[in-house]
């Protein structure tokens, strides 16, 4: 399980959730139907603490975390959140960890 946000996306996240102020931020499957990586569901976001975080990542005040209940989703993955020019809106990408090199 590997987290990267570029710093478009992470600018993103700071407007969005009209950051002021050290916060943090779940990531976890929703259940809509569609998705890349599971089918019938998609990476969805909260601000919200934690509770059982199997995984965080802290980013310029931002603290990114999975909760245990969620790592499922996540197992295995490398889960890039970046800023989509084109789309001008955030984007996800995964890649399977066995395609990371060490």
């Amino acid at each position: 399980m590997h987290l990267t946000i570029d710093d478009k996306a992470l600018s993103w996240f700071t407007d969005e959730f009209e950051i002021t102020s050290p916060i943090s931020i779940r990531l976890f499957p929703q259940y809509n139907g569609f998705g890349i990586q599971h089918k019938g569901y998609s990476l969805a976001f909260s601000a919200e603490p934690a509770l059982h975080p199997s995984y965080a990542a802290e980013l310029n005040g931002l603290t990114f975390y999975i909760e245990a209940s969620d790592q499922w989703f996540f197992e295995d993955t490398k889960t890039i959140l970046f800023y989509d020019e084109s789309l001008k809106e955030l984007a996800v990408r995964y890649e399977e960890e066995t395609n990371l090199s060490n």
